[in-house]
């Protein structure tokens, strides 16, 4: 690159004085920093600065100089500085030396309002002065002292044709009429400055792809990198490039031996092994402190789930609250409105996998709670006394370990259902299309169960919950006309026989409701209606004793000429286990005792709709034989065995082979 006009190299005070009164006497002149900015040293370092007043350049070595006696005049906005793309350099004065630049002309600026859109310097000089610049020397060592001839020539250049350039835009910018506009447009990059970052960890590249606890660990690993760059005066990525950090984030060494086996850390790091090492400790202690916030949160999500039961099919509230907790844990998708209060949450990973659903039940029962404590049912006659609220806290805590810890392979989607207990809320999920696209594979729900040994797995031999269904029987009128006398007989009869013959058929039948005629003696009953609860061990066994009933009531009906009507109105199927299912729980939980039983548990659930759509089993988690049963109004689920009910489905994720 050939120089054919004075430029002058300047070290000393002495002679930067005497530029100073060359410049004062000047209306304009071109400006220039070269700077390292984390490149080839720590931090934000001045290293020279170029100056052209038309005549004469000059070479201003920051290293050694104090410019601030050029203040008054960098900030006097009369005397025109011309530059090119100005922004980041009047940020460094700003930062570095709390020099406010006024009077700017930009070039870059002015090319981009005359609609040349923002080149480089390069392509500008090329197009307009037809010059090829070396802006590779632009990344070269510029704190290095002495500079080479090469770069001095280089920085001499970057200014030398600033000043003609101007004179070129200044006449398009009057012919535009854009004069105005410009002037409008420096004044804004005059006001540049360096932004702060908050959190500057989490720009280390690939930095959004970590878990919040690996994110943790990263900032402290970060934090001491800075401070041996510092230390050494190297910019940071010399002592640890960013995914060496990614990665010593992601699988944090444990003790010194694990540092030292590690490449990374041998010449110039070796010293610095017990800084990391202590970063890696000061992480792991903000990670249990914040794991054990988050536990206590689910623990009061409980606490407030419990205080606030609310019977199948109006789990408004509740369901509002789940959303509100594991909102905050970022799920893929979430669907609510499922068969109206039921919700699901879905976490996935780019890998294709199992599709696994959990699921919990949302709504409560009625029942009086005395379990006095503060989180007392503030409802009369609905309380948690199945547990259902500790089952909610299970997936909610899930959510929080999902968003921890990212599913490797495949998704999992989190079901809080509605109404599981009369028999609509599967029913309704199951039919929403929503729910349909996830296509599931396997569905687990676990269920607490006092009375035995604390982290015992009970599963059931034929069905966890049996087959239930409520029917309802009418009696209406006669097939022919009788006589008042002869109705009452047969419409008394025949209701009387078919309470003595359904017995014999279902000896595990309920009657739940039983009506016939009206309170007024002289009125003869024109009608009878017969509500009750079948119990069946599987679904098989029910179908055939709705068939026997409805065959036997028919027949008895047909004998006393009265019209009869059967409605089923709630259907529970068994909760029969698929094989395979079992297979993975028990592959799962190997270091768990396990229990069979040979008849289901008899409370009301509806899971067995879920074996329809894939391979499902609910099984149950001892609490304790100390804790009191299920159902019993002194109940209260255990708080201590959410994070054991968590364990216990992370253990089947890892069992998929999905974490």
């Amino acid at each position: 690159m050939i120089i054919d006009y004075p430029v002058k190299y300047i070290d000393n005070q002495e002679e930067l004085q005497q530029l100073k009164q060359v410049l004062e006497n000047s209306m304009e002149f071109a400006l220039d920093l070269e700077a390292d900015v984390n490149l080839h040293r720590y931090g934000r370092k001045l290293c020279l600065a170029q100056f052209w007043n038309g005549e004469q350049c000059w070479l201003l070595d920051l290293r050694v100089l104090d410019i601030s006696c050029l203040r008054e005049i960098l900030e006097d906005p009369a005397v025109v500085k011309v530059m090119y793309a100005a922004s980041f350099d009047i940020s460094l004065l700003a930062d570095l030396l709390n020099i406010q630049l006024k009077g700017l002309f930009d070039i870059q600026t002015c090319s981009s309002l005359l609609g040349n859109g923002r080149r480089s310097l390069k392509h500008f000089m090329k197009e307009m002065f037809d010059l090829e610049l070396e802006k590779d020397l632009q990344t070269s060592d510029w704190y290095r002292r002495p500079l080479t001839e090469e770069q001095l020539a280089y920085a001499a250049t970057d200014v030398r044709f600033l000043l003609e350039a101007r004179e070129l835009q200044l006449a398009q910018l009057e012919t535009a009429d854009l004069m105005e506009a410009a002037l409008d447009a420096f004044q804004k990059v005059e006001q540049s400055r360096f932004q702060e970052v908050n959190d500057p960890y989490l720009r280390v590249r690939n930095a959004a792809r970590l878990t919040p606890y690996q994110k943790i660990m990263l900032k402290e690993l970060f934090t001491v990198r800075e401070r041996i760059a510092e230390a050494l005066d190297l910019p940071s990525y010399k002592i640890l490039r960013s995914y060496h950090l990614i990665g010593l984030a992601q699988n944090p060494p444990l003790t010194r031996a694990d540092f030292e086996e590690k490449e990374l850390f041998q010449d110039k790091l070796k010293d610095y092994i017990d800084e990391f090492l202590l970063a890696a400790d000061n992480a792991r202690i903000s990670i249990l402190e914040q794991n054990s916030q988050i536990k206590n949160q689910v623990i009061e999500l409980r606490r407030l789930l419990h205080k606030h039961p609310e019977l199948p099919g109006k789990e408004s509230g509740t369901e509002k609250r789940i959303h509100r907790f594991i909102r905050n844990f970022a799920p893929h998708h979430t669907i609510r409105n499922l068969g109206r209060f039921s919700s699901s949450y879905l976490y996935m990973s780019e890998e294709e996998g199992p599709a696994v659903i959990f699921r919990a039940e949302i709504d409560a029962g009625t029942g009086k709670d005395n379990c006095k404590t503060e989180w007392t049912s503030r409802e009369k006659r609905v309380a948690h006394l199945f547990g259902h609220d500790g089952h909610m806290a299970i997936l909610t805590a899930l959510a929080s370990r999902l968003y921890e810890q990212p599913l490797r392979r495949g998704k999992v989607m989190l079901l809080f259902q509605s109404a599981s207990g009369n028999g609509k809320g599967a029913q309704k999920v199951l039919k929403d299309k929503r729910f349909q696209q996830f296509q599931a594979e396997f569905t687990f729900a676990m269920h607490n169960v006092p009375q035995y040994e604390r982290g015992n797995i009970i599963l059931v031999k034929d069905s966890f919950t049996p087959a239930e269904t409520s029917l309802v029987i009418n009696l209406t009128e006669l097939m022919e006309h009788l006589a008042d006398e002869e109705y009452r007989k047969a419409i008394t009869a025949a209701f009387s026989n078919i309470l003595l013959q359904i017995p014999l058929l279902a000896p595990d039948v309920e009657f739940t409701y039983l009506q016939m005629g009206k309170l007024t003696a002289s009125e003869r009953p024109l009608k009878a209606e017969i509500r009750l609860n079948l119990v069946a061990l599987n679904d098989e066994i029910m179908d055939g004793l709705q068939q026997q009933i409805t065959e036997k009531v028919e027949s008895i009906c047909y004998e006393y000429r009265i019209k009869s009507e059967i409605q089923i109105t709630a259907s529970l199927p068994a909760a029969v286990n698929a094989p395979e299912a079992e297979e993975i729980l028990r592959s799962a939980l190997e270091n768990y005792d396990f229990t069979l039983l040979e008849k289901p548990f008899s409370w009301k659930d509806d899971f067995g709709h879920y074996s329809r759509i894939s391979k499902a089993i609910q099984f149950g988690f001892g609490t304790g034989k100390s804790e009191v049963e299920l159902g019993s109004s002194d109940y209260d689920f255990p708080d201590e065995l959410i994070y054991e009910g968590v364990e216990i489905l992370i253990s089947i994720l890892r069992q998929l082979d999905m974490i």
